[in-house]
């Protein structure tokens, strides 16, 4: 009796509604076709795209000097070259109508260079690292007094160039 119930319980289980072959056997996958999205013309505000690299040079600035109590070469590395890119998209925005501030913004460029140069040197002779965070601090103090958004002219915004 016994087997009997075995085997009714087998039948049933291993028969189902479809065949075994295709209860066990996996279905191929169907190709994505190629989708393709309209360009839309997408013209960024002056204003605003100044604003967003000010910001983003700022906060990388930021990011480097703090970057300094952790150690971590590869985050200072990453946040000086983040702010410079940044520094350097600035730049590219002005015009040459205003060569006093390329200058200044490329001075910036500059200074961050020579101060990660002198921090490479002092972290391998283990000296304080507070004359670093002072240079720095005093770049951010002088590139945000410099370049603050709200200080700039109206003619300021019209006339850069966005890329």
């Amino acid at each position: 009796m016994n087997r009997i119930v075995i085997v009714l319980v087998l039948s049933f289980i291993l028969s189902g509604c479809t065949g075994i072959t295709k209860k066990f056997i996996r279905k191929p996958k169907e190709k994505a076709g190629q989708v393709i999205a309209p360009k839309s013309e997408y013209h960024l505000d002056p204003r605003m795209a100044y604003e967003r690299h000010f910001v983003f040079a700022k906060v990388w600035i930021d990011e480097f000097r703090s970057s300094i109590d952790s150690k971590s070469r590869k985050r200072q590395r990453e946040s000086v070259e983040q702010a410079i890119r940044n520094l350097e998209i600035l730049n590219d925005y002005l015009p040459d109508d205003y060569p006093d501030k390329k200058a200044k913004l490329q001075g910036y460029v500059q200074k961050l260079r020579k101060i990660y140069s002198d921090l490479e040197e002092l972290q391998r002779s283990r000296l304080p690292l507070t004359r670093i965070k002072n240079r720095i601090e005093e770049l951010r103090r002088d590139f945000h007094r410099e370049f603050l958004p709200s200080r700039q002219s109206e003619e300021f915004y019209k006339s850069l160039i966005i890329k």
